[in-house]
């Protein structure tokens, strides 16, 4: 509902509003897309039509062009149902391509290296909640899944968890309960960006540690605020993300008085802690873009990291990685003949 609200309001009224529907042309489209895609001046939509190739700092990603497109599209696909046009001009429009969508994506994901992970993870130690930082380098959790995680769904005996809620924050519109139409507040809910996201995951011993102090610190905190404790009754999020009474059991990570947490604050932490350990500030998507560059660096089998990040499916996640893939040929060619020729006996050995 955001991204079509904001298709509409923020790109499609400055852009075509001032064109009277009947005299829409798809060459009126093709000038939108291409000034969105540079960079074009936002405001009014007489500075749009007296200035079309003005020119802002910040241009849209072709993926944002696109999906405003399709929002065009499928608007006057109902005007020409209703009898309001006679054609479907976005039809004849040519919008960013699918093909430049995904190069898009891949050129905006930022990895870091080993060294620069590493150094993350060393300052973080100061912060309440390094092992959350720790579960999200080791596992590539999105930052969702990590505000979304319960108790019940983490076995430290058995190194695993399972990945099948998020907290998701979704704008809030219900003026009447006091909350601004501009916030946004989580919602608990099922894991949907695709069914290979619902997922068991294995963990390590550093992670395993990491997890069991978070736990024994939380404790120490529920004792201290006692019945004033709120990560054991109904929230907010619960009660609007579940169709009954919550009955799950705690949120595995919180605020020290039991509240969750908001995985838009989330991401800001993780920026303001990038800046402290002076490494370069990446998404906080991006550390689940190292994780699994890092093991598809390492020669990991393709299916295991497919199925530890959730992807839908291992050509999808080719799309995603395909530039490491020459590196990784190279190497898997040297330690394919490695173990070749090193079997072979040598002529010496033969003749005698």
């Amino acid at each position: 509902f955001r991204n079509i609200r904001n298709a509409i309001t923020i790109r499609l009224v400055p852009g075509i509003g001032h064109v009277v529907l009947q005299d829409l042309s798809a060459a009126d489209l093709d000038r939108l897309y291409l000034r969105l895609l540079r960079g074009a001046e936002r405001g009014s939509p007489d500075a749009w039509a007296n200035d079309p190739d003005a020119l802002a700092a910040k241009a849209y990603a072709p993926a944002t062009v696109l999906q405003t497109h399709d929002v065009i599209r499928k608007a006057l696909r109902d005007a020409l149902k209703w009898g309001i046009v006679t054609t479907n001009v976005a039809t004849l429009a040519e919008p960013p391509s699918q093909a430049s969508v995904k190069a898009d994506r891949r050129q905006a994901i930022n990895i870091w290296l080993p060294d620069q992970l590493a150094r993350f993870l060393t300052v973080s130690r100061q912060h309440w909640l390094h092992p959350m930082w720790v579960l999200t380098t080791t596992t590539g959790l999105r930052r969702a899944e990590l505000a979304g995680l319960i108790d019940d769904k983490i076995s430290l005996d058995q190194h695993r968890l399972l990945v099948d809620w998020q907290l998701v924050p979704e704008e809030q519109l219900d003026a009447a309960n006091g909350i601004e139409a501009s916030s946004t507040a989580p919602v608990h809910k099922p894991v949907l960006k695709a069914s290979a996201s619902a997922r068991t995951i294995d963990l390590d011993q550093h992670t395993i540690a990491a997890l069991r102090q978070w736990r024994s610190l939380r404790h120490e905190w529920q004792l201290a605020v006692g019945s004033g404790w709120l990560n054991l009754a109904p929230q907010a999020a619960c009660l609007r993300g579940h169709p009954s009474r919550p009955q799950h059991s705690p949120f595995l990570f919180c605020w020290p008085d039991g509240r969750h947490l908001n995985p838009d604050w989330i991401s800001h932490e993780f920026t303001r802690l990038c800046k402290t350990a002076k490494v370069p500030v990446i998404r906080l998507q991006d550390v689940r873009h190292t994780h699994a560059s890092l093991l598809l660096a390492g020669g990991e089998h393709l299916k295991v990291v497919q199925e530890r990040l959730g992807w839908a499916s291992v050509a999808f996640m080719l799309e995603t990685y395909s530039h490491l893939i020459p590196g990784m040929q190279r190497e898997a060619a040297e330690r394919f003949a490695a173990d070749i020729f090193d079997r072979q006996e040598s002529p010496d050995s033969k003749a005698d």
